[in-house]
């Protein structure tokens, strides 16, 4: 039976999509799920919305529920951190410090001046973790659910000999967005490929103002030789796609 952890269980998002996810596969249909917070009140919340899903699913997994991070740890096979450091009153500095010079983000959880600061202040309680695991369950895995996510998973591999994977149910989701996004822009390309071939007056600078997309005119000394004097799909969509 695998043991799998959960550090941070209190994020009751991340903790339920997750279990929801490790129920569906067959080999982990009988997982001994253990999650551990810090905050015995969320702590109770994820517990019984884990054993929601595991009925729901009707799966022969179990769950348990502790404060005490060593004893979540024993003889786990996989841990997943899900934790947060500090409360919204500590995060506001990591955007209004930076804004007060100029550089103005709206999370600035994973990157830029205020992925530093969550980075810095992340970094101590997942090394706690982490020498932990070499105590009590040294051939377990870290799935890494915490930003800054490139970051704190790049410390931890130099730091340590577990094995560190960060993951983020995000990249589907953007994925998703960027392929629309693609397919909406090349297909707004063509249309003016098909138009400037039939009208050739709409290259000129007036109706250029005039353009549904973005002119490609002005990029990069690289790709400037794909002007509206020489666009065609063969020629011109690929290398754009690539860039």
């Amino acid at each position: 039976m695998t043991k799998i952890t959960f550090i941070g269980a209190g994020s009751l998002e991340f903790t339920s999509n997750l279990v929801r996810d490790i129920l569906t596969f067959p080999l982990l249909e009988d997982t001994h799920i253990v999650l551990m917070d810090i905050h015995a009140e969320r702590l109770e919340f994820a517990k019984q919305a884990v054993v929601k899903l595991i009925e729901a699913g009707n799966r022969p997994a179990t769950v348990s529920a502790t404060l005490d991070r060593v004893e979540a740890l024993k003889g786990a096979d996989v841990v997943l951190t899900t934790i947060l450091v500090g409360s919204v009153e500590v995060w506001r500095h990591d955007l209004e410090i930076p804004k007060k010079y100029g550089v103005d983000i709206n999370v600035g959880d994973t990157r830029g001046p205020s992925g530093i600061f969550r980075f810095l202040r992340t970094l101590p309680p997942m090394m706690d973790i982490v020498r932990d695991m070499e105590k009590y369950c040294p051939n377990a895995i870290l799935l890494n659910y915490t930003n800054p996510m490139a970051m704190l998973c790049g410390a931890l591999q130099r730091q340590t000999h577990i094995p560190v994977t960060g993951l983020c149910h995000s990249v589907q989701g953007i994925a998703k967005g960027w392929r629309a996004g693609l397919e909406h822009r090349i297909l707004m390309l063509i249309m003016y490929v098909q138009a400037s071939t039939t009208r050739p007056g709409i290259s000129n600078t007036k109706s250029k103002a005039r353009m549904p997309i973005r002119s490609f005119t002005k990029r990069s000394q690289k790709t400037q030789q794909y002007t509206t004097k020489n666009l065609s799909p063969t020629k011109y969509i690929l290398p754009w796609v690539s860039m």
